[in-house]
């Protein structure tokens, strides 16, 4: 019996221009590879690439911020506590608690004018020239980003202290008028009186230390300070641990 030859034809295919200009084998990467990766998919993946370290990089700030910046919402029962501990503590002799009618404004404050730029840094390094060790780099941070939006106070004051609430458009239509203002603020709110303004409290990550702002007007607007005050929780109530002045005229 004669034995069938089985023939075999093998179909090769063209070498590409890329495999004719480099070969075989270039280094450890072979040639066949390196042309199955067209140049629109190179641009695609150099796209990709890009997009997800400009995302990174994005992500990261936007994370920073909201961790020192994020607005801090209504007022809390725990900063009205704290307000009030800070009212009875001070030691001011135009403050008598017991009959003294406090004229608060009723959105919170931090200082005489809304701080940036500048004002933030030079707000920043009083702080912390000022308390020292006594406060860190989180906790004021916390302070200026808890107090980059004014929040509306409601009267959640301890009773014993004699507090009414001063709105923008009442300020405005006693102090935006000709004359003598301030007797017109004493015809509304009879002496003794002062106003007093609030910033929004900041609390160390324990949230056994609490930093604020207080500023008060007093005496016709003859007399007026300001202070950035911490506080460290008792056993009961806050206490003031050190006050330092942040304005006084």
């Amino acid at each position: 019996m004669a034995k069938s030859k089985l023939s075999i034809n093998i179909i090769t295919r063209p070498k590409t221009r890329c495999e004719n200009k480099i070969g075989k084998n270039d280094g450890f990467i072979s040639s066949t590879f390196i042309c199955a990766i067209t140049k629109k998919t190179a641009a695609y993946i150099v796209i990709i690439l890009i997009s997800v370290i400009v995302l990174s990089f994005g992500g990261c700030k936007r994370k920073t911020q909201k961790t020192s910046f994020l607005p801090a919402g209504p007022v809390t029962n725990e900063e009205y506590s704290i307000y009030s501990d800070l009212l009875v503590q001070l030691d001011e002799g135009y403050l008598n608690k017991n009959s003294i009618l406090i004229v608060m404004r009723d959105l919170t404050r931090l200082g005489i004018a809304p701080i940036s730029g500048k004002d933030l840094k030079s707000v920043k390094a009083s702080l912390k020239k000022e308390f020292g060790d006594a406060i860190n780099n989180d906790l004021i941070e916390s302070f200026i980003g808890a107090n980059i939006e004014s929040q509306k106070l409601e009267n959640k004051f301890d009773n014993s202290l004699n507090i009414v609430l001063l709105s923008k458009e009442k300020k405005a239509e006693i102090f935006g008028t000709v004359g003598n203002r301030w007797t017109k603020f004493y015809s509304e709110y009879p002496k003794p009186s002062v106003i007093i303004e609030l910033s929004r409290v900041a609390f160390n990550k324990d949230r056994t230390k609490a930093l604020v702002y207080y500023g008060s007007q007093f005496d016709s607007g003859k007399g007026g300070i300001g202070y950035y005050i911490l506080l460290k929780k008792g056993d009961s109530n806050w206490n003031i641990v050190k006050k330092i002045k942040a304005w006084i005229a």
